[in-house]
């Protein structure tokens, strides 16, 4: 071989090699028919922070190539066209085609084909079976367990290690999720927490003190779930008892600063049944360390003593559809029932065909106004919603609502008599089976 063709052939190997990807790299290759945008994004890490923008060629083709930290099933989307489960483990090649404009579809090869296809059969599987309805939380419990067993069954079939372990841990983190979570089915049905004692062994046996409880939120789940314990077993002290448990579960002093703060916020967003409002704060303001919680704690409980029961409701200038202005005391000659919700909010949307039924119901009925306030920041996102849905009960738009009456998690309901004056700032949800009765009640 004289040197010119040598240098050639090294070249192309060169280039071929760079193309190919590197070894030990993972190499994602595509394209992506009707795409909205020129661009795709990839999640490349621990947080939704780490994504990587992939740039799309004029015909929807594109190369992704990255030495990952640590192998992950993750997720790639092309914003408002489409969303897939990625499985990615480095020294691997994979090819991915799907046209947007038809839903569902969607074609994978290369070295993880299998583990794709395998994996999608799994998660649907897995997604029937945290959906559907238990007798009791132990059936739940050996319901995974026996699926997990048949599960590592079928992973057996695919030669990669790495992609088994990743399938099996994903599938127990949505067993986990379901069944640590257990405690809201019991409240939907109506039944007390001692009504399933297989729950609450399943519950007195984790350990919480695990940084990534607070990253997905379990832990507030599970004091929320001593909190009710001890509501049940006739204890006046619940809210201040969970505080009390909070150093003795958690031994990282950062988290326990977040979730005494997430406690108290939680606390001062609801009512007081017990009349624990005073010795929660005193004690609150004991256990933060930092300056800038004790301040925000202050600001709670400011807000929390005027949004009793009886308080005036708190004044505020509401947008409507059209752009018009109103004050919330224009709604004063009738009892109000509001709903506060956002577009983006799952459970709120969620919501919306009960909160026809009881805008149907009322409305005729001139002493009761239904009303809901939205809190987008994204105005046009409101107006689209209200164009595609046309409620027909007053709509209004305030996006800093939720900061005049301490709401840290929607959807809220509320309900104010025909003086503007608080009936309650926790009002049961229109899905309610007894929410026409409660609202009536107040009418009287």
């Amino acid at each position: 071989m004289n040197g010119f063709r040598l240098l050639v052939f090294l070249c192309s190997a060169v280039f071929a090699a760079g193309c190919a990807g590197n070894a030990g790299e993972y190499v994602l290759t595509g394209k992506f028919e009707n795409a909205a945008t020129s661009y795709a994004m990839i999640k490349c890490g621990k947080t939704v922070e780490d994504m990587d923008t992939i740039r799309l060629s004029a015909d929807g083709s594109f190369r992704y190539v990255r030495k990952l930290e640590k192998p992950a099933i993750s997720f790639m989307m092309v914003p408002e066209t489409g969303f897939f489960s990625v499985i990615m483990i480095n020294g691997t090649r994979n090819h991915i085609e799907a046209d947007l404009s038809r839903v569902g579809d969607c074609r994978i090869t290369g070295d993880l084909a299998d583990a794709h296809r395998l994996y999608a059969e799994l998660q649907r599987e897995m997604k029937e079976k945290t959906g559907q309805d238990y007798a009791s939380f132990k059936e739940a419990e050996l319901t995974f367990a026996d699926f997990r067993l048949r599960a590592e069954k079928r992973l057996a079939d695919i030669p990669d290690t790495t992609f088994r372990s990743l399938a099996l841990r994903e599938l127990d983190a949505s067993a986990f999720l379901t069944l640590f979570t257990w405690l809201g089915r019991l409240q939907d049905a109506g039944l007390p927490v001692s009504s399933d004692p297989d729950y609450n062994r399943f519950m007195q046996e984790c350990d919480v003190d695990n940084p990534g409880y607070m990253a997905n939120g379990l832990i507030d789940y599970y004091f929320s779930w001593c909190c009710q314990c001890r509501q049940e077993n006739g204890g006046k002290d619940a809210w201040q008892y969970t505080l009390s448990l909070v150093a003795g579960k958690i031994a990282d002093l950062q988290i326990r600063e977040k979730v005494y703060m997430n406690i108290l916020t939680e606390f001062f967003a609801g009512e007081d049944a017990d009349g624990e409002a005073e010795a929660v704060f005193t004690r609150g303001m004991d256990l933060l360390r930092e300056a800038e919680n004790q301040e925000a704690l202050r600001k709670q409980y400011g807000i929390f003593k005027k949004l009793r029961p009886g308080a005036d409701a708190v004044e505020c200038e509401l947008e409507d559809i059209t752009g018009k202005v109103f004050k919330f005391s224009d709604l004063q000659g009738k009892a109000v029932y509001l709903d506060v919700w956002a577009t983006w909010c799952g459970p709120c949307c969620e919501e919306i065909p009960y909160m026809e039924k009881v805008a149907e119901y009322f409305r005729n009925d001139p002493r009761i106004e239904i009303v809901s306030i939205s809190v987008d920041a994204n105005r046009k996102a409101w107006e689209t919603k209200l164009e595609k849905d046309k409620p027909e009960w007053k709509q209004f738009l305030l996006k800093n609502f939720c900061d005049l009456y301490n709401i840290n998690g929607i959807p809220r309901f509320m309900m104010f008599d025909k003086k503007g004056r608080i009936i309650t700032v926790d009002a049961p949800r229109p899905s309610d089976p007894e929410i026409i009765g409660f609202i009536e009640s107040h009418l009287k």
